[in-house]
């Protein structure tokens, strides 16, 4: 049971990363230090915000990892099957 809760609990830190990453308001750009409006791109690895503070320029991009939410949607998915896992290895009646 108690797998199961902290599996729960970083199924749900991983949401509230991503959530509260990606809808701040404004995003501090500390080389150019000014606040800029969010436009969003998603990849695979990372949510990727373009500033177009610098016109083509990597400056202007502000980048969150994913990583740390792999990581800890991994954990929890471990967690869940070592739960089950041992849930039925208990409930099998021994010879």
């Amino acid at each position: 049971m108690k797998k199961m809760l902290l599996a729960f609990l970083l199924m749900f830190a991983s949401f509230i990363y991503l959530a509260v990453r990606v809808t701040e308001k404004g995003l501090y750009l500390p080389k150019f230090s000014v606040e800029a409006d969010n436009p969003v791109v998603l990849s695979l690895f990372s949510i990727r915000i373009h500033t177009n503070f610098q016109a083509g320029g990597t400056d202007s991009v502000y980048t969150i990892s994913l990583l740390p939410v792999y990581a800890m949607v991994l954990a929890s998915l471990i967690l869940v099957a070592l739960a089950y896992k041992k849930k039925n290895h208990q409930s099998k009646p021994q010879k």
